[in-house]
Formats: C-alpha cells, structure tokens, sequence
C-alpha cells in the first residue's frame, strides 16, 4: 500500500493542484510522469503517515514538516482510495513561486552534490512542481503526462470538483 498528498489551492476563482513530476531515471517507465507527492509505506506505516513522511520528503518541506502534515491530513478536503494507493487533497496557500524555488534548490544540488539525487533517501525523486488548473484534467487528454495510478485519482477529483 502506498499514500500521498495532492496540494490544492484557490486562486483567481479557480481550483489549482500542484504536481511533482518524476526526475528521469534510465529504465524506469514513469520517469518524467506527474503525481501527488507520495509513496510506498513502510512496514507496520498506517496511510496517513506514509502521505505525511512521503509528502514531506518529496516536497522538501515546502507544505509543512511530517508532523504539520500529519495534521493537515487529519483536516484534509479528500481521501481518495485506490486498490493500492490513498491520496490525501489538503489544502494550501496558493504560491506561484514554489515551482520556481523547488527546481532552483534540485538543480542546485544535482550541480553541487549529485549523490544525493542517487541516494535512496525519498528526497529529490521529483525534479519539478507545478501547479495546474484541474479542470483542465476533466477531459483525460492530458492522462498521458500523468503516472498510470494516479489518473484514477484525478478523474474522483474531477468528478467531486470541476463544473
């Protein structure tokens, strides 16, 4: 079982979600593919702390430490359940200078210290952020820039939100 946390904010009137994509890794067929910010548990790991631990360490902390997050799930908008997966839709304030400052911090350390990239350490797995419009989502033409699992996610999402 994995979880994870999917960023939504209001602004302008309108619903945004903010995505990580994954970073490309040679082989693995979901490189370069947008998700929420999540994983696989760890033994004995209930699903909302795995969605605080992986949404901490994907985000770099820029939501909240594990324990901040642990509250946001608590509080969150959406549970949405898969056969495998649990994401949780926790609000925020909406940042347009996230996605900038996430990328400008990865492409720091791949320059400075890329060992840390390679690790296994659940930090840097995602190279970017965004955010995007969701009803942009509602129609499935954009699925093909999305991680196989996570298009299920989106389209509950879609149905729950978008006009």
């Amino acid at each position: 079982m994995g979880a994870g946390i999917l960023p939504i904010a209001k602004h302008n009137h309108n619903i945004y979600i903010m995505l990580g994509r994954e970073r490309p890794v040679e082989g693995f067929e979901d490189s370069k593919k947008w998700s929420d910010f999540g994983g696989g548990a760890l033994p004995n790991e209930t699903d909302e702390e795995c969605a605080a631990r992986e949404g901490a360490e994907e985000t770099m902390e820029m939501f909240g430490t594990k324990e901040t997050l642990r509250k946001s799930i608590e509080e969150c908008i959406f549970r949405i359940p898969t056969e495998n997966y649990v994401s949780y839709v926790v609000e925020v304030d909406y940042d347009e200078t996230l996605p900038k400052k996430y990328e400008k911090i990865f492409k720091c350390i791949k320059k400075n210290n890329s060992q840390l990239i390679k690790d296994n350490n659940g930090y840097f797995e995602k190279d970017k952020m965004g955010w995007y419009l969701l009803k942009k989502f509602k129609d499935g033409k954009k699925d093909k820039y999305l991680r196989p699992f996570f298009r299920e996610i989106i389209k509950q999402l879609c149905t729950e939100l978008c006009d």
